[in-house]
């Protein structure tokens, strides 16, 4: 007797200081991937994106319907698939870091070439667990914390009280 619950556009759900609003189409979709859910996770001013599977049709509707869309953290859509992840998508969200997660030597090929030239030509960074193995992440007061199981490394993004009002300024260091 479980009560199931299809999120539609629009839709929120919050547990303390988190907030999930789900942003994909309610219309059913000729592409399977373009059913995936997607939404934005809000943490403590934090924001990052999950994608499914979603391409980049489903990206321009996103667009669309949030013009003024931006956000902390990008989970790449499709694993880093070139039908996904748009130059345009990812200009106009302008994440402070991506998140990658793929299979090594996967057969399809994933994250695409055209995926990393893209993150590299907008200077995003990217964790990718084909490189950095087990990717976790952690929120502290103002910080976030990216840790990986391969290297002793961290990325940190922090952010920062800029003159007048809260702005979205990080510093990225490993």
């Amino acid at each position: 007797n479980v009560n199931i619950l299809t999120p539609k556009t629009n839709d929120t759900l919050t547990c303390g200081n988190q907030t999930l609003t789900f942003l994909q189409p309610d219309e059913k979709q000729a592409n399977e991937n373009d059913q995936s859910l997607v939404l934005t996770v809000d943490i403590s001013h934090l924001t990052v994106l999950l994608t499914g599977d979603i391409s980049t049709e489903v990206e321009t509707d996103i667009l669309s319907q949030y013009p003024g869309l931006k956000l902390d953290v990008y989970k790449a859509a499709h694993h880093g698939s070139k039908t996904s992840n748009s130059l345009f998508f990812l200009e106009q969200l302008a994440p402070s870091i991506s998140v990658v997660s793929s299979g090594k030597n996967n057969r399809y090929g994933h994250p695409s070439q055209e995926f990393l030239s893209t993150l590299s030509t907008l200077n995003i960074p990217v964790l990718n667990t084909q490189v950095d193995g087990t990717i976790q992440f952690e929120l502290k007061d103002q910080y976030g914390f990216f840790t990986n199981g391969k290297y002793d490394e961290e990325w940190h993004l922090q952010k920062e009280e800029m003159g007048e009002g809260f702005q979205r300024r990080f510093s990225i260091r490993t």
